[in-house]
């Protein structure tokens, strides 16, 4: 079995209904049953505040998932997911963070202008403190 990889992003979700945050990444050639979860480097245990769970996807392939459950400040952090196999390791990373985040009112949008020679994202979000916005390509 070769060592466990990332497959896609890690993602990091937010359930308004219940307040939990998910954490979410899909690795290949792991044990889930063995995939440790930490906070600040502390080891996590399943309980009233964290659920693990892994779903198989075929192929090698199982999203691994850890549920925040009503999340707040004191559970923020930088969390950290190990998998392994028999022939090594390998990880990811979730900076948690609570706040003032700025709530989106729609999907953004892609609008073509020029012709399809530009394209212009849009954007509407509101928020309590003072906004900046950064935009990536391929990050």
């Amino acid at each position: 079995m070769a060592p466990p990889a990332i497959s896609g992003e890690p993602k990091i979700t937010q359930d308004t209904e219940s307040g939990s945050v998910i954490l979410e990444v899909m690795v290949t050639n792991t044990d889930p049953a063995k995939t440790k979860w930490f906070l600040n480097d502390k080891e996590l245990a399943e309980t009233e505040s964290y659920a693990f769970s892994s779903k198989d996807e075929g192929g090698k392939r199982h999203t691994l998932k850890c549920e925040i459950k009503n999340f707040d400040k004191p559970l923020a952090g930088i969390y950290k997911a190990t998998f392994y196999s028999t022939d090594g390791e390998n990880s990811a990373s979730f900076t948690v963070q609570a706040g003032n985040a700025p709530d989106f009112y729609d999907k953004p949008h892609i609008v073509q202008r020029d012709g399809g020679n530009i394209l212009c994202i849009k954007a509407r979000a509101k928020s309590p403190t003072e906004m900046t916005a950064q935009w990536y390509k391929n990050d």
